[in-house]
């Protein structure tokens, strides 16, 4: 026998959950088992709330694990058994893990088998590792196919890696099947709280049919009593296709037997795909339905779903999300290519004739602030804790480029989303906002404020544009100061800075005029369009001087501007000038310059900045307009000035 188990985890209120499907190859046929268990996790790798999604391994199937089972760890020794089973254990190989990491993660399989290699029975290990002890349950199949045996395990690991494990029999439980279902069942894996269970206790069971098929059961056990819901994978004849059932289920215990009655069983609703995903229940394709209290649906609302191929190797895809009336919105979420990370995006879904129709949009994530990069691992609730879409989500959770948990709260509105995030690694709580637009959202992570120019200027018949002493009114990163068309000269200049807190520095600026040249002495060279290296003076005009003239009627011909202290090392300020029968300097700058932002566009090599001359000189041409603006030197700028202000606060 081979075994192919998977996990997954679904999302339960505000708890995850572990969905488990289970593969049988028997002999030279396979039986599908794939009853989508859902168990709440309890051990050391659980998917709790705010903890990252636990590693699948890859292989053939995307994140469905295959057991190949060997006699050693390492190259030599052996696992022990001891007590209730003996003899040496066989380890079950995860595609490359070692029994230790499978332990450590919460489960691991083994077998024993006879003297001859022949397998006798599997052995399903759930608990903790704590240095080199392991203690927990276990679940073994027994010689008869309809009997299984749980108990206690406790294990030691030696100083050469191999563990020796002792086995405490509990006892072992039968079921049989009346009502809806009457077929032998066999091979009941039954847990509780995502521990093996002795059968006593549980909340989850699945069964494997006379056919090879999987039954699944959750519900509770009250005394010797259970109640709760069924899923059926089954095939049926009259149309050669496999087919989900559900319905309501009770059991009694007596004499070490469950004695369980199915209710009348319901056909969940089939189901087309379209998007990242394609094809339909027909075409090989099956979708579970249940909801947030684990309990199955036909499909008529539901809150999660499992969408898996049965044939192909298409992989799981997981919906959470709400039914309202006949429309569905959540999320989707599967493992990548590798088998190493959860991706996600959204998806909707329309239920019409009884069938739905589900859409998958491929949605991606990118930083910027704070954090940076390309965000994974994505999840998305609403305020109730329930999975939703990432449009409508007032809590997400995903994993930065460093590896770092990032907790999103806050809400989303026409695509937009403002609230807080709290990095679990750093604990750094700050602000986000995000925008979503064509299947990409992208966040600005921390208190990021942008720097801001400032400048003002006097124009010929017009006198000041903006108020004199009021900035915030005065012209800003990229705007026409001066005039276009009108034949008015500019006849006097203003530049200030706003900064946010933690950034600091200045900004010095001089001009060329009419009948006088440079009014500070240590002004650039004549125009070359190259860097220049200019050493600031004194007599340079600073943080809202006014430069130029009053009253006295003389042209402004040309103008310099730099930066100085520590915002010179993340920004370049540019600028342009229209020049009386020259226009506008820069050839492409209606094309390019006005239509760009300051956060996205790198400087040119042909645009005048950081000192260089813009104007002319000994040509007598007047200044008529201009505009200047701030750019990013790289493309981590932003992050590392709102690492600043966010220090500063």
């Amino acid at each position: 026998m081979i075994l192919h188990y998977q996990t997954h985890p679904v999302k339960s209120g505000k708890s995850w959950l572990y969905a488990t499907s289970v593969l049988l190859i028997l002999g030279g046929g396979i039986a599908l088992a794939n009853p989508s268990v859902a168990y709440a996790a309890t051990n050391t790798n659980a998917f709790v709330r705010k903890e990252a999604p636990k590693k699948v391994e890859n292989d053939a199937v995307a994140h469905q694990r295959v057991a190949t089972f060997s006699t050693a760890v390492n190259s030599v020794g052996d696992n022990i058994a001891t007590g209730s089973i003996t003899g040496t254990l066989e380890y079950g190989d995860w595609s490359g893990s070692d029994l230790t990491t499978d332990l450590e993660n919460g489960d691991a399989y083994l077998s024993i088998n006879d003297e001859s290699g022949n397998e006798l029975q599997d052995i399903e290990l759930m608990g903790t590792v704590s240095g080199t002890t392991f203690s927990g349950t276990y679940s073994e199949s027994a010689t008869s196919a309809s009997d299984y045996n749980y108990g206690i395990v406790t294990g030691k690991q030696s100083a050469d890696g191999f563990w020796t494990f002792n086995f405490i029999q509990s006892f072992a439980v039968k079921a049989v099947a009346t009502g809806s279902i009457t077929e032998s069942l066999s091979d009941p894996s039954y847990t509780f709280n995502g521990q093996v269970s002795d059968g006593k206790n549980f909340d989850s069971v699945w069964f494997i049919d006379a056919d090879g098929y999987g039954v699944n059961l959750d519900g509770a056990v009250s005394g010797d009593t259970f109640t709760g819901t069924y899923e059926w994978n089954t095939y049926d004849e009259n149309t050669g296709s496999n087919v989900n059932y559900i319905g309501t289920v009770t059991g009694t215990l007596s004499n070490g037997t469950w004695t369980f009655n199915f209710g009348q069983k319901k056909s969940m609703l089939p189901a087309t795909f379209s998007g990242v995903i394609s094809g339909s229940t027909s075409t090989g394709w099956t979708v579970d339905y249940s909801n947030n209290d684990n309990s199955f649906t036909d499909g008529t609302s539901f809150s999660s779903a499992d969408v898996y191929n049965e044939f192909g190797n298409d992989g799981d895809y997981w919906l959470n999300g709400t039914t309202t009336g006949t429309t569905f919105s959540g999320m989707y979420s599967t493992y990548d290519s590798d088998g190493n990370g959860i991706v996600a995006g959204d998806v909707t879904g329309t239920l019409s004739s009884g069938k739905w129709a589900f859409k998958f949009t491929k949605t991606s994530y990118s930083a910027t602030g704070l954090i940076t990069g390309t965000l994974s691992n994505p999840y998305f609730w609403d305020g109730n804790g329930n999975a939703t879409s990432s449009t409508a989500a007032s809590e997400m959770e995903f994993v930065d480029s460093s590896g770092d948990t990032i907790d999103l709260e806050g809400s989303t509105v026409n695509n937009k989303f403002t609230g807080t995030y709290t990095n679990e690694s750093t604990g750094v709580t700050n602000n986000v906002t995000g925008t979503y637009s064509s299947g990409k959202w992208t966040f600005n992570f921390g208190n990021y404020t942008a720097p801001t120019i400032l400048y003002n200027a006097q124009v010929q018949k017009i006198g000041w544009q903006k108020s004199q002493n009021d900035q915030t009114q005065w012209f800003k990163d990229g705007q026409e100061a001066g005039t276009n068309g009108k034949s008015l000269r500019m006849e006097t200049l203003k530049i200030a800075l706003k900064l946010p807190k933690g950034l600091t520095g200045g900004v010095e600026y001089d001009i060329h005029v009419q009948k006088i040249g440079w009014q500070n002495a240590a002004s650039p060279t004549k125009a070359t369009k190259t860097p220049q290296s200019i050493v600031p003076e004194t007599q340079w005009f600073t943080n809202g001087a006014a430069a130029g003239t009053v009253g006295k009627g003389l042209r402004m011909e040309a103008f310099t501007v730099k930066l100085t202290g520590q915002i010179a090392k993340y920004y370049d300020v540019v600028y342009d000038s229209h020049v009386q029968n020259i226009g506008w300097q820069y050839s492409n700058h209606a094309l390019t310059w006005k239509s760009s932002s300051p956060e996205t566009v790198a400087p040119q090599a042909d645009w005048f900045k950081n000192g260089q001359e813009v104007g002319t000189n000994g040509k007598s041409l007047r200044m008529e307009a201009l505009e200047i603006k701030l750019v990013p030197k790289s493309a981590t700028a932003q992050s590392q000035v709102a690492a600043l202000e966010a220090a500063a606060q």
